[in-house]
């Protein structure tokens, strides 16, 4: 099994491509060709897609908001398409229709936890169970138990499956019945520089965005300090979809410890709590270098939009811009070519907003401009990117904006 090699993403704008790694990860070790993934309709992740990555693309363009078009009574963790916005609130799920944001039903009492996935009509959401709910109807579909006060990542949906992490093992779910299709209790990985001697076992990191999937594989986040001898740094694994084989492994540096991962066609991301920044994985031994101040990803292609402490910056192989503003900015999202974030500085009176800026570039393409301040800083503020609209937590309530007139169309 052939070791990923570590290349970290440069500051100054160095190229971001994978396409040799992610290219053959399909050619698992118990097949010689690709599974195929299509794409399923929803929010099939954690964060959007199945690859994590906060990316949307829009078929009609994206307007810029201009009106604050419905608010819902209750917050919480919550996923969007066109048409629907389920809302985990409690141990609940909420299913609102998106152009009105009236609540057309609700799914109670099944233990939810944690960030919803919607795929191909099915809301997948954890907790001490994995339930499956109809997403037209708010119907239970399934359940399948899972543990009392176990620790879950947010499932993602894809190859007709919902894979998550469940107490350190990663598991498989068959969509349509909730059969256990294979679980993955340790993985053996073999650190740079060494022989297979020194391989070390490790479980599985149950943070919330620690799975993807790409055409081919399934790709998880190791966690080092819950492993075998309190390993000094995580690793990530790649594994075949349908039958659960470790196709191939790598250990990060030591000291580096990942709560989070993105993956395109042509990167991987790996979200680094230890240095507060983001690393990527590629085949080709390239010179090492490091997004610093990086504590959040989205990213389409080989460009990838951070946010840190200080900074929101874009960096890419052939262009990159920052914005400075010290816990200013919430984690990005990526609409098309437009990066949309909330904004607000800590300490200051003027209104928040939620901003539209250019991802070639880095150029303002729009403003929306609250009429009052009302978070603390934009650092913990999060927006929800569909075609038609934009949704941020406000007033105690899911605030949906959209472009003047887009609802009625």
């Amino acid at each position: 099994m052939a070791d990923w090699q570590r290349r970290s993403v440069l500051a100054t704008g160095a190229t971001l491509t994978a396409g040799g790694l992610l290219a053959s990860l399909g050619s698992g070790t118990d097949s010689t060709e690709k599974t195929p993934l299509a794409e399923p309709e929803g929010w099939s992740s954690y964060a959007g897609n199945t690859g994590n990555t906060r990316f949307v693309a829009a078929n009609d363009g994206f307007e810029e908001p201009d009106l604050i078009d419905w608010q819902y009574g209750e917050t919480g963790d919550a996923v969007a398409t066109n048409e629907m916005v389920y809302l985990r609130t409690g141990t609940g799920v909420h299913g609102l229709d998106a152009t009105t944001g009236e609540c057309l039903w609700t799914c109670e009492r099944i233990e939810a936890a944690g960030t919803p996935a919607v795929a191909d009509g099915t809301v997948f959401v954890a907790g001490s169970q994995l339930t499956a709910i109809d997403a037209d109807s708010g119907d239970v579909k399934w359940s399948k138990q899972l543990g009392d006060e176990v620790a879950t990542s947010a499932p993602v949906a894809a190859f007709d499956s919902a894979y998550l992490t469940v107490d350190g093992t990663l598991c498989a779910f068959a969509a349509d019945d909730g059969s256990l299709r294979w679980t993955c209790e340790t993985v053996r990985v073999t650190p740079e520089h060494t022989d297979d001697s020194d391989a070390v076992s490790y479980v599985f990191s149950t943070q919330p965005s620690t799975i993807a999937a790409i055409d081919g594989s399934v790709i998880a986040l190791l966690d080092g300090r819950r492993s075998e001898r309190s390993i000094d740094a995580d690793a990530v694994a790649a594994f075949d979809p349908l039958s659960g084989t470790t196709q191939r492994s790598a250990q990060l540096q030591a000291g580096d410890f990942g709560n989070g991962l993105a993956a395109t066609d042509e990167a991987l991301f790996i979200e680094n709590s230890g240095e507060e920044g983001v690393t990527s994985l590629e085949d080709t031994k390239e010179r090492e270098g490091f997004i610093s101040d990086a504590l959040t990803t989205a990213a389409v292609g080989d460009r990838t939009v951070t946010r840190g402490r200080y900074e929101l910056k874009m960096t890419g192989p052939e262009s990159e811009w920052c914005k400075n503003g010290s816990h200013a900015y919430g984690p990005p999202a990526i609409i098309d070519d437009t990066v949309v974030v909330a904004h607000s500085n800590p300490g200051s009176s003027s209104p928040d907003e939620v901003v539209g800026y250019c991802l070639e570039d880095g150029h303002e393409e729009w403003c929306y401009t609250f009429d009052e301040t009302e978070w603390n800083d934009g650092f913990n503020e999060e927006c929800l990117v569909t075609e038609d609209a934009v949704y941020v937590d406000r007033n105690g309530g899911l605030t949906a904006l959209c472009p003047r007139g887009k609802r009625s169309q």
